[in-house]
């Protein structure tokens, strides 16, 4: 994968990143399913996907730790003193 923004040098060591995280990545979702099917079938299981259920049917509001997101900050209004000039030489 060549990437618009980065030369050879920066460009082969994104390559090196892409690519180990793919393999982690990649090890990860086989591990996730190997513990998927040791739980399928058990309590666990149903308990499991049933906190998922309930925590995808909640409103974001009710998913949100802080409201501080939707509160809007008034501005301070600022005032210039325009009469003031600024100095064109170190004299």
């Amino acid at each position: 994968m060549k990437h618009s923004y980065s030369n050879d040098d920066t460009c082969f060591s994104i390559d090196v990143i892409d690519e180990i995280l793919e393999e982690d990545f990649d090890a990860l979702i086989n591990e996730g399913s190997e513990i998927l099917h040791s739980i399928e079938g058990t309590l666990l299981e149903e308990e499991i996907f049933a906190e998922f259920d309930e925590f995808m049917a909640m409103t974001p509001d009710e998913n949100s730790d802080s409201k501080s997101d939707t509160e809007e900050q008034p501005f301070e209004k600022i005032t210039m003193n325009t009469n003031s000039k600024i100095k064109t030489s170190l004299k």
